[in-house]
């Protein structure tokens, strides 16, 4: 991995560990996926629709 990098599309763990035996852990694809800004249901934008 160190000479390639993460491909786009590839599966990414990461894990953390810390004292007092607390620990973590999460599975994402890389790049995240981009969403479509979400408009507060109040705002003027998404009542004009």
């Amino acid at each position: 991995m160190r000479t390639r990098g993460v491909e786009p599309g590839e599966l990414v763990l990461l894990a953390g560990f810390g004292a007092g035996l607390t620990w973590g852990h999460v599975l994402i694809t890389w790049p995240p996926p981009t969403a479509p800004p979400r408009v507060p249901a109040r705002h003027p934008a998404a009542l004009a629709t």
